[in-house]
């Protein structure tokens, strides 16, 4: 099994999972790894994302403390003055301003990167074909659709042992910020593989009956 022990509704995956594992012919541990590796990329692109658009609208819009002044002005010299340096003005204020959202705009994608980790970790035990072990997507990769990894991985993840009675599987986000942003973008991600198991056992239950009472 999959574990999933962000606080997450499951409900409709605990009831489909055994009736999936049932139809599907695969040793489990390739299942569990496959099915580990489709939510960690659906993750990456549903866990909410900024745009440049929206970081410079949001930096540059009235600050709730001083109407006058925008938002990247003030967190600007907040910064400076835990700094013990004198804060910015004019020219020099808004040369900093545009430094600042630069600065924001290479986090975009910053949470969700924390899944690119444990995609990397589980790429190798992913089974997609008979020439899996060349295939391209088990390269490690620093940028997965909008979520690029800087520095160290910020995730990381438990391949499912084929040798094991019980295989498991454990993928982690450990971006220490917006916690309820990552748990959004999982719960998105397994709803759609959900869906996908769900139009699985259908079409193999549709094709078991015209087996047995023809079209």
């Amino acid at each position: 099994m999959i574990n999933l022990s962000a606080k997450l509704d499951l409900t409709e995956w605990k009831k489909v999972w055994p009736l999936y594992t049932q139809y599907n012919k695969r040793a489990p541990s390739e299942i569990i790894n496959t099915k580990a590796v489709f939510i960690c990329r659906s993750a990456i692109n549903l866990t909410k994302h900024s745009t440049p658009e929206s970081i410079r609208s949001n930096l540059l819009s009235p600050s709730r403390t001083n109407s006058k002044a925008p938002l990247a002005a003030i967190l600007i010299n907040k910064q400076l003055k835990a700094s013990h340096k004198k804060g910015l003005s004019g020219s020099s204020m808004a040369t900093a301003i545009e430094k600042f959202i630069k600065k924001k705009n290479s986090t975009i994608g910053f949470i969700a990167s924390g899944w690119i980790g444990a995609l990397n970790k589980l790429n190798p035990f992913y089974k997609r074909n008979k020439d899996y072990a060349t295939d391209s997507l088990r390269e490690p990769k620093l940028k997965v659709g909008g979520a690029k990894q800087y520095g160290k991985p910020k995730g990381d993840a438990v391949y499912a042992r084929p040798d094991s009675f019980h295989p498991w599987a454990r993928i982690d986000n450990n971006v220490q910020q917006k916690y309820e942003e990552i748990q959004k973008g999982l719960q998105k991600a397994i709803n759609l593989e959900l869906a996908s198991m769900q139009k699985y056992i259908a079409d193999k239950y549709n094709k078991n009956l015209k087996k047995i009472f023809g079209n």
